[in-house]
């Protein structure tokens, strides 16, 4: 995986410390199997914003495919990485100790 250089990695940790990033994070954390792309744009994520998480390696997105009533479709489902959580993790100790 081509992953952005480690500046750029920082200004985007730095981007994610934000209360308003780190709030709409904490519903995509939720649970382990993460959350579909429309419901991360209902939670007011741009497609930028999830490509540029993806890109900076601090999310993974996968095609699945799920029957909904007797409709089969495809969605993306995006899930926090390691490093994703590290940073949430980091965010929130800082929030704790303020």
């Amino acid at each position: 995986m081509i992953r952005p250089p480690r500046c750029r990695r920082l200004a985007i940790a730095e981007a994610l410390s934000s209360p308003t990033a780190s709030g709409r994070l904490n519903c995509w954390t939720a649970g382990a199997e993460g959350c579909t792309e429309a419901i991360l744009h209902a939670h007011g994520f741009a497609t930028a914003d999830i490509a540029e998480l993806v890109r900076a390696g601090f999310a993974s997105m996968t095609a699945e495919r799920v029957v909904a009533g007797s409709r089969k479709m495809e969605v993306a489902r995006v899930r926090i990485t390691g490093a994703g959580q590290r940073v949430l993790g980091k965010i929130r100790n800082q929030d704790a100790s303020t």
